[in-house]
Formats: structure tokens, sequence, C-alpha cells
């Protein structure tokens, strides 16, 4: 009997450990991004490299189909304040803030090219290729919010879409922008927010991840367009720079078949290219200067992207840190508290087993004893009665 309740405390004291590890769940408090924001955050991001894609091609067929050169200036300009502004509407770090800012984006510029907006007659016959590229950029992402939005939610979101564009529209090619979130602030119920987390570190690192690649496919291109834009707007022209390299080939031909017979026409000559050829270089110098600086400015933007992006990872690494700390410190003492009060309970129940054994031991022993001692006194007995029986006999 022992031996059960010894086995039984076992067990029972197995299950107890056993479960207490099955129901330890850790929460760090740090909130994740649900599987739809993860969803919305993704189909922002392809419809910006789509927009930045229909917009440089829509650019590029005014540019190449047109002899203005004010109309080929500003398809230029469209292209690169389209593309930048699209990129940094869909790189909101919350979700649903980058599917309201380029939904919002994507209407003022279909109303800045629509009938009676600032860019109406901007390219003149070629006009609808912009027109018509906005319109269908805009019914995508409208398309889009339907989709990932739910019916209350998206009627909220077309509110201040509309509101923010009425108030806030694009009047010319440098889309100049005010943050939708005042708008925002203004039409949406109180506790009703765009930002609700940045995710678990998991989620960072992945969102890091996808900013670098679309960083690293955009921006290269990016400086060749601001160079550009910079050389064309100081009356640079790529085809002025090449006529000029001609010229100059053509020049140092002549002056290397002249060197040998006359030293005094090549002086001339030198002289002659100089004075044809700095204000050339210095136009050019000027313009590197330019597409340099704009390099730097980048690139030093990107490192303050990336310095947020890291403060705000080990801050989220340190708190689900400290969370998963104090979460096992209070697991840790409830298991304890579990089984000193499972110990005390065995231990109880162990004694009280113990006591009664004893008690039934020694009911045992007694009886035993009786028998013991009883058997002989009751032999006699019984002998002495059956001999008086015989003796009457």
């Amino acid at each position: 009997m022992s031996r059960s309740i010894l086995l039984n405390s076992l067990i029972v004291i197995g299950v107890v450990l056993l479960s207490g590890c099955s129901l330890i769940t850790v929460e760090t408090g740090i909130v994740a991004l649900s599987d739809k924001e993860i969803e919305m955050r993704v189909a922002t991001r392809e419809f910006a490299l789509k927009f930045a894609q229909r917009t440089s091609a829509a650019a590029a067929e005014i540019d190449a189909r047109s002899d203005d050169p004010i109309v080929e200036l500003d398809a230029l300009r469209w292209h690169v304040a389209a593309v930048t502004s699209s990129r940094q509407a869909a790189l909101q770090t919350a979700p649903a803030l980058a599917l309201l800012d380029t939904w919002a984006l994507a209407e003022q510029q279909r109303r800045y090219f629509a009938p009676n907006g600032a860019g109406e007659a901007l390219f003149g016959d070629l006009h609808p290729l912009a027109a018509d590229t906005a319109e269908s950029l805009a019914s995508q992402i409208e398309t889009i919010a339907g989709r990932l939005l739910p019916g209350e939610e998206l009627e909220l979101f077309r509110k201040v879409v509309d509101t923010y564009v009425d108030a806030y529209p694009i009047t010319s090619l440098r889309f100049d922008r005010e943050s939708v979130l005042v708008t925002w602030s203004e039409l949406a119920e109180s506790g009703h927010t765009l930002v609700t987390s940045v995710g678990t570190s998991p989620q960072v690192v992945n969102d890091l991840t996808d900013r670098l690649r679309i960083f690293g496919e955009q921006l290269p291109d990016e400086i060749v367009l601001q160079t550009q834009l910079r050389m064309r707007e100081n009356g640079v022209e790529a085809k002025d720079v090449q006529d000029a390299l001609t010229r100059l080939k053509d020049d140092l031909d002549r002056l290397a078949a002249v060197a040998e017979t006359s030293p005094e026409l090549v002086r001339q000559a030198v002289a002659s290219l100089r004075e044809e050829f700095d204000p050339t270089l210095e136009k050019i110098d000027g313009r590197v200067v330019n597409a340099m600086d704009r390099l730097t400015a980048e690139r030093q933007a990107l490192a303050t992207d990336l310095d947020e992006l890291r403060i705000g990872l080990a801050a989220s690494v340190a708190q689900e840190r400290e969370e998963i700390t104090r979460v096992l410190a209070v697991e840790r003492a409830a298991m304890m508290t579990d089984a000193r009060v499972i110990a005390n309970d065995v231990t109880d129940k162990s004694w009280k087993q113990v006591r009664g054994l004893v008690r039934e031991v020694g009911l045992i022993l007694i009886v035993l004893a009786l028998i013991v001692l009883g058997l002989p006194f009751y032999g006699g007995y019984m002998l002495g009665k059956s001999v008086a029986r015989r003796s009457d006999a």
C-alpha cells in the first residue's frame, strides 16, 4: 500500500510539471502586423513600382514624340516628381497610412491632368498620354483599396482622399504635398488610428530589406534623371555635349596633323579650343556638382532612414527581451508556488495515508496477539470440558 501511495504521488507531480511547461506562453506586448496589414503593405509597394513604370513610359513617349523643348523638359520634370512622390508615399511605416497616402497621390495626379486642373494642357497634343495614365493609375489604386478594406473603412478612406485632394491639390510639376494625416485627424473618429504598430522584430527586418530593394532599383535611374533635368534646365543638352566631344576629336586630329610642321598653328588652335570649350566645360562642371549634391542628399536621406529603422529595431528587440524576461519570471514564480502547494498537499495526504496504515497495522497486530495468546487457553478449556464429560459418563 505504501508503494502505491508513493507511485501515485510521483505521477501527480510529473503531470503537474508537464502541464505547467505546456501552459507557458510568452506574450511580449509587441503587436505584430496582421496578415491583412502585410498584404496591404505588399500591394501598396507593388502598385508604387507599377506607378513608376507607367509614368516613366508615358514621360519617355512624350519626350520622344515632341519637338517642343519646353514639353520635353516638363515630361522629364513630371517623371522625376511622380516617381519620387510615389516611393515616399508607399514607404510609409504603417501599411494603412501608406495605402491612404498612395491613393491620395494618384487622385491628386489625376485631377492635376484632368480638365480644369492646373496641368490640363501641359503637354499640348500629347497631353492625353499623361491624363490617361493618371486616370488608369487612380482607378487601379482605388480597386486595390476596395479589395483590402472593409466597407465602412473603405468609405472613410475615400472621404479622406476626396477631402484631402480638394484641400491640397497639386499645382505644379514639383508635386509639393501636405501630409494626409492632417485630413485624417479631422475626419476619423477618436481612437481610429492609422499607425498601430511597426510589427515584430522579424517584420521590421523584412520591411528594411524591402526598402533597400526598392531604393536599389529606383535610385540609380533617378539620379540619372535628376542629372538630365538639371542639365536641361541650365540649357545643356546631351546632344550638345556629344557634338562638342565630336568637334574636340576633330580638332585634336587636326592638331596632331600640323603639330610637327607648325608649332605656331598648334598654339593658335589650342587657344581657339580653350575659348570654344571653356563655357561648355564650365556648364558641365556645374551640372556635375549639382548631380553630386543631389546624390549626397539622397545618400544622407537613405542613411537617415536606415538609422531610424535600426533604432526602431533595436528598441523593439530590447522591449521584447524585457517582456520575455518579465513573463518568464512571473511564470517561474507561479510554477514554484504551484509546486509548493502540490508538494504540501501530497505530503499531507501521504501522512494521512501513513497514519491510517499504522492504525490498520496496529489493529491487525492486536487481533493477532489476542489470537496467539487466546488459543492455548481456549484449547485447554475445550480439553478440560471433554475430560469432565468422560468422567461423568
